[in-house]
């Protein structure tokens, strides 16, 4: 079975208001699709924070944030920077679960 993997690259909001107003606002929506069992028996959901590692900004490529990658067996096979509505979110990941 191949391993599909979401990754969600976003600035921290350990100190001080968040200032990546995107990155509030998709946040609880990933939260809910991780925790959501049509979801969580078949992906596996990654949040990677960008300040504490910068590094990944470089390596990765990021231009913007939050930054949204589905990742099949260790390759980006879609993503999309910025927010977007709910339910087009759930489609985007839905159409890379495994059968």
């Amino acid at each position: 079975m191949k391993e599909a993997l979401i990754s969600v690259q976003s600035l921290s909001n350990q100190v001080g208001p968040v200032l990546c107003a995107p990155c509030r606002i998709i946040g609880p929506m990933i939260a809910k699709l991780a925790d959501d069992p049509f979801f969580t028996d078949k992906l596996r959901f990654v949040k990677v924070n960008l300040d504490a590692n910068p590094q990944l900004h470089r390596l990765n490529r990021i231009r913007g944030i939050p930054d949204v990658r589905i990742y099949i067996d260790g390759e980006v096979v879609d993503s999309f920077t910025g927010v977007i509505a709910e339910n087009e979110l759930r489609a985007f990941v839905a159409k890379w679960l495994p059968h």
